[in-house]
């Protein structure tokens, strides 16, 4: 069976004291790893949103807040995603026609996207492994570890590496 590295949320925007240094260790995990398929997250917020609605936040309204802060020598697919979660239908068809069975996960947050990301592909099908090493949560290493905590909870200790 096919793997695939999805990796959410490295945009300018998001990055902090907390994250500065992890799109270059993700880099560096990408050179040195073989993944069948790379698939880099976006997160594009919209007028209309709930992030902005309910919760105020209007980053990557603007496209230059966008700007992702990784670049790979290997291929890769970037795609766009207007909630936490990076499983979208567009997502799924990919995995699908790409026959990939397993998906490894990083990048930020884990108490948001990393998360809600990993119980969404769990429970459509997919064997889903969370890099622990390679995420990072913008709020910092408190949320970082209740996500980790609550991951090994829903999608087992194992599949949290």
């Amino acid at each position: 069976m096919k793997k695939a590295l999805l990796i959410l949320d490295l945009e300018k925007v998001f990055m902090n004291e907390y994250t500065n240094d992890l799109p270059s260790k993700i880099e560096d995990y990408v050179a040195a790893t073989y993944y069948d398929n790379i698939v880099v997250g976006k997160f594009i917020n919209h007028l209309d949103s709930i992030f902005i609605k309910r919760l105020g936040n209007s980053k990557c309204l603007d496209k230059s807040d966008c700007t992702l802060m990784v670049q790979f020598s290997k291929p890769y697919e970037v795609m766009e995603r207007t909630a936490y979660t990076m499983y979208t239908e567009e997502l799924d068809s990919y995995l699908r026609e790409n026959k990939i069975k397993y998906v490894y996960l990083c990048g930020l947050d884990t108490d948001r996207s990393v998360y809600k990301t990993a119980l969404d592909l769990l429970e459509r099908g997919y064997y889903v492994y969370v890099i622990k090493s390679l995420c990072r949560s913008s709020a910092g290493t408190r949320y970082h570890d209740m996500g980790i905590s609550l991951l090994e909870r829903q999608i087992g200790k194992d599949y949290v590496i």
